[in-house]
């Protein structure tokens, strides 16, 4: 009698606990079912008032253990202690190739639903806020592949399938009381398609309460066509600051200028919050040049990462028109002889420290 009683709890614990890296979950969504129209009332931003309230402000989070039951929180712990009163958590995802129609491919390297969700549950009994941010990732590119060439063979089939996954994670996100959800990120091929993407952004409202981000690529943020449907755009910022090894801050800092000006004038125009979802150097000597590029030959260069993010500082901090940042990545040992992006145990910590700290006044009035 207790069992039968109980059955309904069980049955909705088992969906419920399913994880999105099954290879079938997928397959149970109508892909090809004829299109159920939308509330047009749904491509109107909901939370950019709770943005600007509420800064997305923090350190992202690579949720990248090979181990499903890995326990990320140390981590959280850490973060929580430089300030930073979010967490970007990034899960990567895959699809297949990059003309693959199909979203979602089954890949140990994507985190399990149950370790994402008492991830955030870990990051909200410490205070933070959270930013989930889904990465979609190539299992089997070709050298010059990644999700920014994408070009389905049938891109109509593929917005379908990205819609059901990004739903799902959308579904998820709001039973486990996540605060703002990346809908995309540098999917610079894509980003064209308005008609497919304002259908997504509203299919996901439907399941989701939060705010609604996408990222883009620092070298298209001006193609991306569904801006006015989102609660707030974020950027990356890979942008070469040198052309030469070993520049000096004040180099840095003047890279920095004409990208900044022309950031200030795009967001005052568009009237959209703007995020910078990430900001990080590796450790290696000459990043400067090729940021967005950790897998570049050069020696371990703590003082290149510090000096880099000494010159951001220098540069953004205070201005209006960046609403919120996401420090890149607290994933890694990080140390003396780290070369990845982790400010870990490196000099580059106390600049990310000085960032979330309301009373440290940054020397960047000569910058304006």
């Amino acid at each position: 009698m207790l069992f039968w009683a109980a059955l309904p709890v069980l049955l909705l614990s088992a969906v419920l606990a399913g994880s999105i890296d099954d290879p079938h979950w997928l397959r149970a969504s109508p892909l090809d079912a004829p299109p159920v129209p939308y509330d047009p009332t749904l491509l109107e931003p909901q939370c950019r008032d709770q943005v600007l309230r509420d800064p997305p402000r923090g350190i992202a989070l690579g949720l990248y253990s090979m181990d499903p039951a890995f326990d990320y929180g140390l981590q959280l712990v850490e973060i929580a202690a430089t300030g930073a009163p979010w967490v970007e958590m990034i899960v990567n995802h895959f699809q297949e190739r990059h003309d693959s129609s199909l979203v979602g491919v089954a890949d140990p390297r994507t985190a399990p639903w149950p370790r994402i969700e008492h991830t955030i549950a870990q990051a909200h009994a410490l205070g933070l806020r959270v930013h989930l941010m889904p990465i979609l990732l190539l299992r089997t590119p070709r050298p010059q592949d990644w999700r920014g060439t994408i070009e389905p063979i049938e891109v109509a089939r593929w917005h379908r399938s990205y819609r059901t996954w990004i739903v799902e994670i959308a579904r998820r996100a709001a039973l486990s009381g996540v605060e703002a959800l990346c809908v995309g990120s540098e999917f610079n091929s894509r980003q064209g398609d308005l008609a497919p993407w304002l259908e997504t952004i509203a299919r996901v409202r439907e399941a989701y309460g939060g705010a609604i981000t996408y990222s883009a690529n620092w070298d298209s943020f001006d193609t991306v066509s569904f801006l006015d449907a989102l609660d707030a755009v974020g950027l990356t910022t890979y942008y070469p600051l040198a052309r030469h090894p070993d520049p000096s801050v004040e180099e840095l800092i003047q890279a920095w200028l004409p990208v900044r000006a022309e950031l200030r004038r795009w967001q005052r125009e568009s009237g959209i919050p703007m995020l910078f979802t990430e900001v990080g150097y590796a450790s290696i000597d000459g990043v400067a040049m090729h940021p967005w590029d950790y897998t570049a030959e050069g020696a371990v260069d703590l003082g290149e990462q510090r000096d880099c993010l000494e010159a951001f500082a220098a540069v953004w901090r205070e201005v209006p028109e960046l609403t919120g940042v996401f420090f890149f990545l607290w994933w890694g040992d990080g140390g003396d002889g780290d070369r990845g992006f982790t400010p870990r145990r490196k000099p580059a910590l106390r600049v990310v420290e000085r960032w979330f700290d309301p009373h440290d006044v940054h020397p960047n009035e000569g910058h304006r």
